[in-house]
């Protein structure tokens, strides 16, 4: 249930980093409920700062599969 949990977090809050283009630190700081459970918050903050930093091979990868999207 935590890494589920995280990972829904984790998505929420890459969503506004890209689509709200809010930077990584500002989006974590406003996403991570105070109430969350501190296993929750670790993973997902992990989870985000590894996407923020493999983004270009991530992009990269994506787009040669995703022709005309």
């Amino acid at each position: 249930m935590i890494r589920r949990a995280a990972r829904e977090l984790a998505l929420k809050i890459l969503f506004q980093i890209d689509v709200g283009k809010i930077p990584l630190e500002e989006a974590l700081a406003t996403s991570l409920p105070e109430k969350e459970h501190s296993k929750v918050k670790a993973f997902a903050t992990q989870l985000v700062a590894g996407t923020v930093q493999a983004l270009e091979k991530i992009d990269r990868v994506i787009g040669q599969y995703a022709i005309d999207w």
